[in-house]
């Protein structure tokens, strides 16, 4: 009887428990996605300023890969595929 009981308890502990654990998933899923979303974004940053002329460059992202240095006073100068 006490099998039967303690079978039960877990199967519907098992119940609820099961998708909270999908769901916990998913959120570390759309983390890991966000922080390698960050990391490339600062790749393309270090090779976009490193075309430009060095680490206080400016620059315009016109297309995706398709940049366009400017100088400090916004004059554009060239334009750079990554």
């Amino acid at each position: 009887m006490l099998n039967l009981i303690l079978v039960a308890f877990l199967a519907i502990c098992a119940a609820f428990i099961g998708p909270a654990l999908d769901e916990s998933q998913d959120q570390a899923d759309a983390l890991q996605q966000a922080q390698l979303d960050a990391r490339h974004a600062e790749r393309f940053d270090t090779a976009a300023r490193a075309v430009c002329g060095g680490p206080e460059s400016s620059y315009i992202q016109l297309e995706k890969g398709v940049i366009q240095c400017v100088t400090k006073r916004g004059h554009k100068t060239l334009k750079a595929h990554l």
